[in-house]
């Protein structure tokens, strides 16, 4: 019960941590899902200021969480401050409502909830930022917060056209990535 009660309000606050910081540093908006991993089906739509969050119908059967940046140009900087501020920000949230419940010496079940919080954002922050792969119910698999900021470290140390060229390629822009290659190589 704490679980089903506890974790929609951890994942929308990680997403949440990703979206503004991202929206701050591009100017652009961002996209979040609330219980998947990108997926609509199941789910309703609430937009405002940029950010448009897409919630699943039944916390039950939640997956987890996504953000998607607007921006598509975002530097490598930039990404490894919103990456890393979306566990932190849910951990901030679970440690502040800890702090006021507990100085409030609010009922025990608010503080019962409060410290399953505090804990789950606690394992979420070293579940996100240790490098992995998630597994989708499809089968495929989504890198999680950790992986991406490793490979963001691994991309620092090539030239930005390299990171272009990756980008180019993730949107299946095959032709503009190989002339972006081949002029790379060129240059060697």
């Amino acid at each position: 019960i704490l679980l089903i009660i506890t974790r929609p309000f951890t994942v929308l606050f990680h997403e949440l941590g990703h979206a503004i910081p991202v929206m701050l540093l591009t100017k652009n908006g961002a996209t979040i899902y609330v219980g998947s991993y990108g997926d609509k089906k199941y789910s309703f739509k609430i937009s405002f200021a940029g950010l448009t969050i897409w919630f699943r119908y039944n916390p039950i059967k939640w997956h987890g969480g996504l953000c998607i940046p607007n921006a598509t140009d975002i530097s490598l900087n930039k990404r490894i401050i919103y990456i890393i501020c979306g566990p932190l920000f849910s951990l901030l949230i679970a440690t502040l409502l800890f702090y006021v419940t507990f100085s409030l010496d609010l009922h025990g079940s608010i503080k019962l909830i409060c410290a399953f919080a505090l804990g789950s954002t606690s394992l979420d922050l070293f579940g996100n930022l240790i490098p992995g792969e998630i597994r989708l119910p499809d089968g495929s698999t989504l890198q999680n917060d950790g992986y991406h900021i490793i490979n963001i470290q691994k991309l620092k140390k090539f030239p930005k056209e390299y990171s272009n060229a990756i980008d180019l390629y993730e949107k299946k822009e095959y032709e503009k990535t190989a002339n972006l290659f081949e002029s790379f190589i060129d240059r060697q």
